[in-house]
């Protein structure tokens, strides 16, 4: 019999009663399976391999780490853990991969860089990509706005990789992710006011803009959180999908649509940035 207090209820408490109780304590990385001279150093209580933000072994080039194990580099802190996670770590492994054997860099696609096209990418990407929703401030996409590459689009990098390379943060290059804020001491039970431009970033799942110019961070804006995670138009989504068309913001004292507050919010940074020039004759 196991009592247990609630700490959302004040004063509240449940008695528990159990039949068996089984201790599902993890595992143990046995090294033994390498030679001396390549057997990874350990971390994180000697549980997971050192390895670089390409999940390769940190001593030994070409000794590439998959699966579980890639929680070494965001241990207790996203899904590197479970398949739900890891599976689109290996994604992108695969292509380290890939391009270490033929000498060539990651793939991209091209991207717009201005006006309502660039903003109908950013809204698409934080809508419906499953790396970025299940990886949250783990993988993220990078797009350059400016330079030699502008248009380079870079999709479910490893934010760790890409704010090392200089090459992928270019001259002005936007990093788009999804991630949780701060839930305090009771994650059950959080209070806030809702806001559009002010006040702290929301807790439940948000997108976030991150402006890099040649490597260094220069302004960082978080959008508003959505109920159902996607920030499209209703026109733009499948018959059905999402339940969610408005919400109030309690900066802008009314009740709008979720999808032209988010558009605004995007716009308002890239102006603020100057990444946005044909969009304030827009």
């Amino acid at each position: 019999m196991v009592t247990a207090t609630m700490t959302a209820a004040e004063g509240h408490e449940i008695v528990l009663r159990y039949d068996h109780v089984i201790c599902c304590t993890g595992f143990r990385f046995n090294p033994d399976i390498f030679d001396a001279d390549i057997r990874p150093e350990l971390r994180h209580f000697d549980k997971f391999p050192a390895m670089t933000a390409q999940w390769e072994s940190e001593e030994t080039p070409n000794l590439w780490f998959a699966g579980t194990l890639m929680q070494s580099r965001d241990f207790k802190k996203t899904m590197s853990g479970f398949v739900h996670g890891f599976r689109y770590n290996i994604a992108a492994l695969v292509k380290f991969i890939a391009g270490r054997e033929a000498q060539t860099s990651f793939p991209t696609s091209t991207a717009p860089v201005e006006g309502t096209p660039l903003i109908d990418l950013i809204i698409d990407r934080i809508s419906l990509s499953p790396a970025l929703f299940l990886q949250p401030g783990f993988l993220g996409d990078v797009i350059h706005l400016s330079g030699a590459t502008s248009g380079t689009h870079y999709q479910d990098v490893p934010v760790q990789w890409a704010t090392q390379e200089s090459d992928v943060m270019g001259q002005d290059s936007l990093l788009i992710t999804l991630e949780f804020g701060n839930f305090g001491q009771t994650p059950t039970h959080v209070k806030r006011a809702h806001s559009a431009f002010q006040g702290d970033p929301d807790p439940f799942i948000h997108p976030v803009l991150r402006h890099y110019r040649d490597g260094e961070l220069v302004g960082t804006m978080h959008l508003s959180d959505h109920l159902d995670s996607d920030w499209r138009r209703a026109a733009d989504k499948e018959a059905g999908a999402g339940t969610v068309s408005a919400m109030t913001f309690a900066d802008l004292g009314q009740t709008l649509p979720i999808p032209e507050v988010a558009r605004q919010q995007i716009q308002s940074f890239l102006a603020e940035q100057g990444l946005g020039r044909q969009m304030a004759a827009e």
